[in-house]
């Protein structure tokens, strides 16, 4: 079975023709968003039906590919591991070693520094362009039940290091779901 919709993405996708994201380049909705995020999945899973909690490390200027990026490894079944655009090569290896990275994504301007790490630790490289070219593709998440991947690993964002190496915090996606309700309730968001 497909992985499940993460709540987080299930919920912004309802939004559908409303902006979700203004960056550098344009203004996109939900619904770009959504089918961005759905064709990034469908080449992270390469025929396959779920990344079984898969690290995907991906270093990718913020804006819309970075979160297009992150809710297809999300919808993939996937743990995103977001690297630091400001990390130099040395501590950026550190990142995906540690994190056991299987999949490394970057944007053009960022895959000088990324794929060679990528080839070094023997994970796959993806072109954060070339995943978010569209597809005729399906949607390969399951969305009748999104509450199922609350105790799913979202993310592991790793520490500043000021005392040590950088060490590697799993967020679930119950955690984000958590997160993300106390700011709307504490600042009345809407």
């Amino acid at each position: 079975m497909p992985p499940v919709l993460p709540p987080i993405v299930a919920h912004a996708c309802a939004h559908g023709t409303r902006v979700a994201i203004v960056d550098r380049t344009s203004t996109y909705t939900y619904d770009r968003l959504d089918r961005a995020s759905v064709d990034v999945a469908v080449r992270l899973l390469d025929g396959r039906t779920d990344l079984g909690e898969a690290r995907v490390a991906f270093l990718v200027t913020p804006g819309f590919e970075h979160v297009a990026v992150q809710w297809g490894i999300w919808r993939a079944g996937g743990i995103a591991v977001p690297l630091p655009l400001s990390h130099p090569p040395a501590e950026l290896e550190y990142l995906v070693r540690d994190s056991e990275a299987a999949i490394v994504v970057a944007d053009a301007d960022n895959t000088p520094v990324v794929e060679p790490l990528a080839a070094a630790v023997g994970a796959k490289f993806y072109l954060c362009e070339a995943l978010i070219e569209p597809t005729n593709l399906t949607n390969p998440t399951n969305s009748s039940n999104s509450s199922n991947s609350s105790n799913r690993r979202a993310l592991i964002v790793y520490t500043s290091g000021t005392t040590g190496r950088p060490k590697g915090v799993v967020v679930t996606h119950a955690n984000l779901t958590a997160q993300i309700q106390s700011l709307i309730s504490a600042w009345e968001w809407t």
